[in-house]
């Protein structure tokens, strides 16, 4: 990523962590999302954080069309 790019993406990463330490029960929700079970020693609202970061990362509009 340009730097542009890391900065909005570490800024959306706090933004997350913000909300989600003030919501635990949302990141539990989102934590507990997919197939495998999240690893011990994992915190909640950390993986919840990455998940809403790689989601949004995922559904780019240059993820989703190469060109």
């Amino acid at each position: 990523p340009s730097e542009d790019e890391r900065v909005t993406l570490l800024l959306a990463l706090a933004e997350e962590r913000a909300f989600l330490m003030m919501n635990p029960q949302q990141a539990e929700l989102i934590a507990a999302l997919g197939r495998a079970p999240r690893a011990r020693g994992l915190e909640v609202v950390e993986v919840a954080a990455w998940t809403a970061v790689a989601s949004m990362i995922l559904n780019l509009d240059e993820t989703l069309n190469r060109e």
